[in-house]
């Protein structure tokens, strides 16, 4: 009697993260494939799986860290083209409107109203990680600037980001900090 192969847990993991991303919840995918890397000690498959969710949520860094983690004789192909997918979405990322932003703070890096505009362009645009550090430049400099503006953000930010998510602790705990 011939058995049926079935899917390994693993496997099952991979196709329901494919399939959250296909219906557009990449924050669910992320989260469920983070949960499977870790569980799995960091397998190859799921760290590959993993690194695309993050670059399909536009979480650049992260992916490029969970990449880097990927030893070298198991780079292949699709670790070079998520590489290359990288490197291509930050090229494509900076819209006209962060780099006008971006200049405009480089002329004046104490100006807290472009340096929050320019954290909400870069969260809009998936970019968190940078977001939350110039909100974090802000709030040291002045807490309750422009009658919490600045913290609103950074809390909103965070909630964009996910419950749970590494990335969101991180800052949460740089915001507990600074606060207390």
């Amino acid at each position: 009697m011939l058995q049926k192969h079935l899917p390994s847990p693993r496997d099952a993991k991979i196709a329901e993260a494919t399939e959250l991303l296909d219906r557009g919840n990449t924050a669910e995918a992320v989260a469920l494939l983070r949960a499977a890397w870790e569980e799995s000690n960091k397998l190859l498959d799921i760290t590959l799986a993993y690194a695309g969710a993050l670059i399909e949520a536009n979480r650049l860094d992260d992916a490029e860290e969970v990449l880097n983690e990927v030893r070298l004789v198991d780079r292949e192909a699709v670790h070079e083209q998520l590489m290359a997918q990288i490197e291509l979405k930050r090229e494509a990322g900076k819209s006209p409107e962060i780099e006008a932003l971006e200049r405009e703070l480089a002329a004046d890096e104490e100006n807290h109203g472009v340096r929050v505009k320019l954290a909400v362009q870069l969260s809009a645009a998936s970019h968190f990680r940078d977001a939350l550090e110039h909100l974090l430049v802000v709030l040291r400099s002045d807490r309750d600037w422009n009658n919490g503006e600045a913290k609103r953000m950074y809390l909103d930010t965070i909630a964009t980001i996910g419950k749970g998510d590494p990335l969101a602790a991180e800052y949460q705990r740089k915001l507990f900090s600074l606060l207390y």
